[in-house]
């Protein structure tokens, strides 16, 4: 048993000194890289990789996770932690220091086991939001498809494309309203990566949450008033 800890322990460090060699760890003196571990330096983390944490010495907190929509992952003890946009070397370190509350001098491997670089996400006010399989010449309305549709109260003139794989990361806010209308030079052409936010509008500016909610009970009311005047005769 001791042997098989010694193995994992080893194996733990050598993924967490390839992780970190490449982001300046003062080893001292030049050390070569292979392509896979300088990609993997160089990587930055974007929502639906897959990524594989390795803690040590506390390997019961390792785990393999997919980075959310919202560029976050959950780990034991600490919650949700924002790593999208950082290199694995970063992650590792804002992960050591956050549970260093709680392990006696962590330290963290990460190795990205699958890269998200052909999907689209959709978030905020639609039926399905969540990721979908990008193709050539997606365009606005076939994610919108996709997710089922927007959900009640959509603000669909401040929607927001973000685009992480540009350079540098762009967030551009659309007016989607023309393009609901059936103006289709309107329908926004995606690409690999992009993440598109549908706000959702303030309910007492909304004429259907007026006509959910509102209208309902001036009915009831209505209705109230009028049998208790008629029981009153």
């Amino acid at each position: 048993m001791k042997t098989l800890r010694c193995l994992i322990s080893a194996i733990l460090l050598s993924t967490y000194a390839s992780t970190c060699l490449a982001e300046g760890l003062k080893a001292g003196g030049a050390v070569a890289l292979t392509v896979e571990q300088k990609k993997q330096a160089e990587y930055r983390i974007s929502p639906d990789d897959v990524i594989s944490v390795y803690v040590f010495p506390s390997q019961e907190l390792s785990r393999e996770v997919t980075v959310q929509p919202e560029g976050t992952i959950e780990m034991p003890f600490i919650g949700s932690v924002a790593v999208s946009g950082m290199t694995s070397g970063e992650a590792c370190r804002r992960i050591e220091n956050l549970l260093s509350k709680y392990v006696t001098a962590p330290q963290v491997g990460i190795t990205v086991k699958k890269f998200s670089v052909r999907r689209v996400a959709i978030l905020g006010e639609v039926r399905a939001p969540g990721f979908y399989d990008y193709y050539e010449n997606m365009k606005m309305l076939d994610l919108i498809a996709q997710a089922d549709g927007f959900g009640d109260y959509p603000k669909l003139n401040k929607a927001v494309v973000y685009r992480r794989n540009a350079t540098p990361n762009t967030a551009v806010v659309m007016n989607l309203e023309p393009l609901m209308a059936g103006k289709m030079d309107g329908n926004y052409a995606l690409m690999p990566g992009d993440v598109v936010f549908i706000p959702r509008q303030s309910v007492y500016k909304s004429a259907k949450w007026l006509s959910d909610n509102l209208v309902p009970w001036m009915t009831l009311l209505t209705f109230g008033l009028t049998i208790a005047v008629f029981s009153n005769r």
